[in-house]
């Protein structure tokens, strides 16, 4: 974690509440404290601190905080216990990823990994394809990739692997999501519990779960997981679809990529050009249809109006009519 990521994840979260109609702000934050081997007690203690210093700066008409990497719905009930004992005031909208007794939402804690898997088979349907039978790897351990093996599974997919920061698991029968979540979720344990207590489980230490053979993979953890070398990997491996967005692009390392999901998979992209085509983009107006001042290109310049260019951006537009910019999207063989 850096402030980069941070800042990203906060200019993120604008446009994602911007495509919901959800006025519940864009900030972001964290913490450098490590609840592994904390009690219950430390962990309230740390969060009932944290909300003494933020709570001033939240509300459910300010700024939204949610859980994000080592906050679930434990550290959220301290929050929100502390928010509501110093405000002496009931504003269940001022944090989300409550429990349903106080004021949670349904669904809320499968929403992300439904969602990606639910993706994934919009994906595979554009080629006539479905989960159903697919070999699937999922990375991570936590409620985005429990609740994608959930799903996947439920689609007919088989999720053969795993994996949390100490290493991956490889159970060729089908992850067994009730364990895991008992491990991960009840128990906060590691995933070699899991090989320790299922037979013909494989646990390898450290190592990545791309090197496995796999028809989708499916990237649940962290940001910056999927980079240039292992997409390759995957596709000689027999890859068909990659779901989610935490991606690198192909000559940056993961510690240096800012994880910027648009970007970075359309320069991972080209190594799976006959996968993925790459989509091109222009503007369905001509100059003279953009309201504004002119803006005619220079002679001799490499980009026209007329052609069609990859990322293009429109012209910028006078206060009274911006929005007013139309854009279409084309195939790849236009």
């Amino acid at each position: 974690m850096n402030l980069g990521i941070v800042k990203f994840l906060g200019f993120e979260q604008i446009f994602k509440n911007a495509l919901t109609g959800m006025p519940i702000g864009g900030g972001k934050g964290g913490s450098d404290f490590d609840p592994r081997g904390r009690s219950d007690a430390e962990i309230m203690r740390f969060c009932q601190s944290f909300m003494t210093e933020l709570y001033r700066h939240i509300g459910e008409y300010t700024d939204v905080p949610a859980g994000d990497i080592g906050v679930g719905g434990r550290e959220i009930g301290y929050l929100f216990g502390q928010y509501k004992r110093i405000t002496n005031r009931y504003e269940s909208g001022v944090l989300t990823g409550k429990g349903i007794s106080w004021g949670g939402s349904l669904v809320r804690p499968e929403a992300t990994g439904y969602g990606t898997v639910i993706f994934a088979e919009e994906m595979l349907k554009t080629r006539g394809l479905s989960l159903d039978g697919q070999r699937v790897v999922v990375s991570g351990s936590g409620n985005v990739a429990i609740n994608a093996i959930a799903k996947a599974q439920t689609l007919g997919a088989t999720v053969v692997a795993c994996s949390d920061s100490s290493g991956y698991i490889v159970d060729e029968a089908g992850i067994d999501v009730p364990l895991l979540r008992q491990i991960k979720e009840v128990e906060r344990g590691r995933l070699k519990e899991y090989a320790a207590r299922r037979s013909a489980v494989i646990y390898v230490d450290g190592g990545s779960v791309w090197d496995l053979d796999a028809t989708v993979a499916l990237p649940c953890a962290t940001q910056n997981e999927l980079d240039g070398d292992a997409a390759a990997r995957l596709v000689r491996n027999g890859l068909l679809a990659v779901g989610r967005a935490p991606t690198c692009p192909r000559h940056v390392t993961p510690s240096r990529c800012s994880r910027k999901p648009a970007s970075c998979s359309v320069r991972a992209r080209p190594l799976m050009r006959e996968a993925w085509p790459r989509p091109r983009w222009k503007c369905s107006r001509t100059p003279a249809a953009i309201p504004g001042p002119s803006r005619t290109p220079k002679s001799g310049s490499p980009r026209s109006w007329s052609e069609s260019t990859t990322a293009a951006r429109p012209p910028r537009t006078n206060t009274a009519t911006r929005g007013t910019t139309c854009w279409a999207r084309t195939s790849a063989a236009s």
